[in-house]
């Protein structure tokens, strides 16, 4: 759902920037959700949004998953805020830093050595889904600053140009769905809005009461279809994954098949002992 929504504004926005003399665009879902993200890490609100940008889909699927950035929102004031939906928990934290820094480095001006003041600030959010990064933790959002370490257990509040912001949805899942704990879900917008993507839209009863709260929650609802049986999401839905099984699957055998190559070659120009170190190093 997020990459529906997400991908939808994108059209939107490109479409009013080319007719409209002003940039900004309303993104009546996107915004709101963000921000209730942003308001619970105890970070800035965005104003008003210039531009939404989203990761075209891979040939053969609709929507389906691609290895680069998912969702890109330009604020009114310069920051620059990846949205990012990953079902695995390897590795999440270096992906997150690394599509910030690309963001940073490629949005930073160029011409003028050694004026990087200019940079924007980069806030990267990760939706982490099918797995837990922090299980000992109650919390379900959780912000990554910089910061400066004295060595003496005192820490100073470092450049800000990197935020890196982790939603755990499986923790909400487990805390809420089935039916307790709604008066919670109730009265924390970000909780709401990471309670249905976590599942709670599959309840009408629920999914109208959190619509009732949050009135952005009831556009989603009304632009995007989260009723259970909506065959068009449904299709969406089932050729994403589809073309996501399909493109791990194709990626698996690629590195299967050139390590085994790699291994034979190495063992026919003599190098055994290279064979073997690499043939270990991939089991």
């Amino acid at each position: 759902m997020l990459r529906l929504l997400g991908r939808a504004e994108a059209r939107a926005s490109q479409t009013q920037s080319r007719h409209q003399q002003s940039a900004h665009y309303p993104a009546p879902v996107t915004k709101p959700f963000l921000n209730s993200i942003l308001r619970a890490v105890g970070m800035p609100e965005i104003e008003s949004v210039e531009r939404i940008s989203a990761d075209a889909a891979l040939p053969g699927g609709v929507e389906c998953k691609t290895p680069r950035l998912d969702v890109v929102v330009l604020t009114d004031d310069g920051r620059l805020i990846d949205l990012e939906a990953q079902r695995r928990r390897v590795d999440a934290p270096s992906k997150l830093l690394f599509y910030a820094a690309k963001l940073l480095v490629e949005n930073t001006p160029k011409g003028r050595e050694g004026d990087y003041g200019s940079a924007p600030q980069v806030v990267a959010v990760m939706l982490l889904e099918g797995s837990v990064l922090f299980p000992e933790e109650g919390r379900f959002l959780t912000a990554c600053h910089m910061g400066w370490d004295f060595g003496d257990g005192r820490l100073s509040a470092g450049p800000d140009r990197i935020v890196l912001v982790l939603a755990e949805l499986d923790k909400v899942r487990e805390r809420y769905n089935g039916g307790g704990g709604m008066d919670e879900v109730l009265a924390d917008e970000s909780l709401a809005w990471l309670y249905m993507l976590a599942g709670g839209y599959e309840d009408p009863e629920e999914m109208g009461m959190m619509a009732e709260s949050f009135p952005t929650m009831e556009e989603f609802a009304a632009r995007y279809g989260v009723a259970v049986g909506d065959p068009d999401l449904k299709r969406k839905y089932d050729a994403w994954w589809q073309a996501e099984m399909e493109y791990n699957s194709a990626i698996s055998y690629a590195r299967r098949e050139g390590v085994g190559l790699s291994i034979k070659r190495l063992r026919e120009a003599g190098m055994a002992d290279a064979a073997d170190f690499l043939e270990r190093a991939s089991s």
